[in-house]
Parts: C-alpha cells; structure tokens; sequence
C-alpha cells in the first residue's frame, strides 16, 4: 500500500475514533461509526463513506470548537504510524538481505562438501574394482588429480565470507572497498585453484 493511501487510511481511522470519544453524536450514529472502523481496519472503505466520515469529522469539530482534535493533529500521528511502518519495512529487508546472504553461504558450504565426498567415492570405487580384479596394490593413478587442499579451501570459505558482495552487512566507501577487494582477489583465487 502507498504511503499516501496508508496515510488517508490512519487518517480516517483517527477521526472515526475521534468521533467515537464525542460525547453529543446519537447512538445510532456511533454504531455506523464502529462499523465503519472495523472496515478501516481491513483495509477497504467506500468513497462515499469516507465522505461521510469527513462531513461528520468536520461537523463535530465545528460543534465542539477548540476540545475536538485538530487535522494538523491527526495528519502528524498517521505520519509518526507511517514512519514507524516504513522503519519496520527497512529492517525487514536488511533481514532478508541478509538471510540471503546467509543461503548463498551455505550453498556455498554445501557445494564443496559435496564435491569432497564426490571425490571420496571415486576413490573407494578405485579400490574397490581394484580389489574385485584382485589386484592388491592399489595406487592413485599418475593422471589423477590431487585431492583438494581443504585448507585452501577453508581460506576460500572465509575470504568469501567476508568480501563477498552479498555477505556485506556495512555502507558506503566500506562496502566499496571490499567489493574491489574480492573482485581483485577472487580471480587470482581461482587461477590458483585451477593450477
């Protein structure tokens, strides 16, 4: 919802509860009242009853003079519900940036644990065709590539989690600096890596 209609929302809503604490509005009027609150609350309220609410609004406030809430009044708490909605909206998606950035890590971590066990298996299934042709000596072939260097890979992990453009938390030249870093560093990581 637009800022703009959240505000006209939290305005009407105000002044029908304002309504509601007047102390000379007819009982029947003060049950439309309710029932037009309850239909605020859920979102939807025609137009003309919202005209309806306004008129009323501005009756009563003629009738009880300088006792009767001031627009000004209403407009400022439907700003201070606006801004506290838009403070919790911003902290939802710092959140979810982060979440994700805590998936991509994990996708990460589970990528390369799996590459392990993948290597892992071919091995075992070396030795174990081997040991079903009866040969007793089993050797890594020559052409085999070596197992990987997990503490090369840890380094990759962490430097990863650190500089990685998802994974920073912080603003401005900061977060500049680190996405220079990881984009200088992670090239020669994988050069490295492929070596």
């Amino acid at each position: 919802m637009p800022a703009e209609t959240a505000n006209k929302a939290l305005r009407d809503i105000d002044k029908v509860r304002a309504l509601l604490r007047a102390k000379n509005l007819p009982a029947d009027y003060l049950f439309q009242l309710i029932d037009y609150e309850k239909q605020l609350k859920t979102g939807y309220l025609p137009t003309e009853d919202r005209n309806y609410i306004d008129a009323l609004f501005q009756w009563y406030q003629a009738e009880a003079g300088d006792d009767a809430p001031l627009h000004a009044d209403i407009d400022a708490r439907a700003d201070e519900k606006t801004t506290a909605l838009e403070d919790r909206l911003l902290q939802t998606e710092q959140q979810l940036r982060r979440a994700r950035a805590r998936i991509s890590q994990l996708e990460q971590e589970i990528r390369d644990t799996t590459e392990g066990y993948e290597q892992q298996i071919a091995i075992l299934r070396r030795k174990l065709d081997a040991a079903l042709s009866g040969i007793d000596d089993v050797r890594e072939p020559a052409e085999a590539a070596p197992a990987p260097d997990r503490k090369f890979d840890e380094l990759r992990r962490l430097f990863a989690r650190v500089f990685h453009p998802d994974n920073i938390e912080v603003d401005g030249v900061e977060r500049e600096v680190r996405i220079d870093i990881f984009k200088t560093f992670w090239s020669e990581i994988a050069r490295i890596e492929k070596s």
